[in-house]
């Protein structure tokens, strides 16, 4: 599909932005730790500088929503900003693998859980585009939810679903043959392989595990039958490419799960998981957010003092006691004007 000039210019903006973000994330990390006066004004210059130079982007991203032909736009906006009110344990990990991913390519396996009130989804969002923020490419995404009655709640509903993605047509029932169920593994393993180009990045999200009917056993078989074979068997051919290959398995409650399957280390090609931590949200993550995007709300457009802007941000979290979910349906409610 070909994009519009105005979509171009906002995934270019809104790229900025974040680039911007993470840039001042590094200052604000710095100025905890500073030593000396002088260091501490310099990087204090820097972050006004960075802020500013955020706000200006801002400015011009609003421009483009008001000019724009898309009654939606201003509510997709608000939507795509609520990835920066604080995921940072999240860009932190991205950042890590970004840097990886520069000199190899590789496949990584992401974890969530409590997705669903934390907001798993932003935090997602937030963790591919700092991934691909050096490419002009968008990312090409797969989902299997298994929310759906489409799908069997367990592997073989799995299986038959990525199958389905991939153009793989499955003739004979999985349940009774283990052998071909082994046989299509190899099959997906291969057709995920050569779909990648050279520079590609691929997502594929499973949403909704809590809602399979043996959670752990499904679990222990996905990283040793899918995953493990899928990674040792292409880890050069991921490094010869630079492919950049992600899975995610995200449960939207709590979900038990043995500490031996996630990995000590973020690295590329780890035949473990890596889990992304899902937090609440304090008075200050709510805060910073709001000193960069309250000019998305009317009733905090015209606040220039950050005292102010402090006291707006406890009201909310005391009044969602910092749930994601919650700070964000307060957030809604300001912008429809509910409030």
């Amino acid at each position: 599909m070909i994009m519009t000039m105005e979509e171009n210019n906002r995934i270019f903006l809104n790229r900025r932005i974040a680039s911007k973000g993470e840039e001042l994330a590094k200052v604000e990390a710095d100025l905890d730790e500073v030593m000396t006066g002088d260091v501490e004004l310099k990087l204090s210059r820097k972050a006004e500088r960075l802020l500013k130079e955020i706000q200006e982007l801002y400015g011009k991203l609003s421009e483009l929503d008001k000019n724009s032909s898309n009654p939606d736009t201003r509510h997709l906006n608000l939507e795509k900003s609520f990835q920066k009110i604080d995921f940072s344990k999240s860009r932190e990990i991205a950042e890590s693998l970004k840097k990886q991913y520069e000199t190899e390519g590789g496949a990584i396996l992401l974890f969530l859980q409590k997705s669903k009130k934390q907001l798993g989804k932003y935090c997602i969002e937030e963790f591919i585009d700092v991934i691909i923020s050096n490419q002009i490419e968008t990312c090409p995404r797969r989902t299997i939810n298994f929310e759906s009655n489409t799908y069997k709640s367990n592997k073989y509903g799995f299986i038959n679903a990525i199958s389905g993605y991939l153009g793989i047509e499955i003739s004979s029932c999985l349940e009774d043959d283990e052998n071909r169920l082994f046989s299509i593994i190899n099959e997906i393993h291969e057709k995920i392989v050569s779909s990648l180009s050279l520079g590609d990045t691929i997502f594929f999200e499973i949403k909704s595990i809590n809602r399979l009917e043996d959670k752990e056993e499904f679990i222990d078989w996905f990283i040793k039958i899918f995953w493990q074979p899928l990674i040792n068997k292409n880890k050069s051919l991921f490094n010869q490419k630079r492919n950049r290959l992600i899975f995610a398995l995200i449960a939207e409650s709590p979900f038990p799960i043995n500490s031996s399957n996630f990995c000590q280390e973020v690295t590329l090609n780890h035949d473990k998981m890596i889990e992304i931590p899902l937090l609440d949200w304090t008075v200050e993550d709510i805060s910073n957010w709001l000193i960069s995007h309250h000019k998305l709300f009317p009733r905090f457009a015209n606040i220039q003092d950050c005292d102010e802007i402090h006291k707006e941000a406890k009201n909310i979290h005391e009044e969602s006691e910092g749930t994601p979910e919650s700070v964000c349906s307060k957030l809604q409610e300001y912008f429809y004007g509910k409030n």
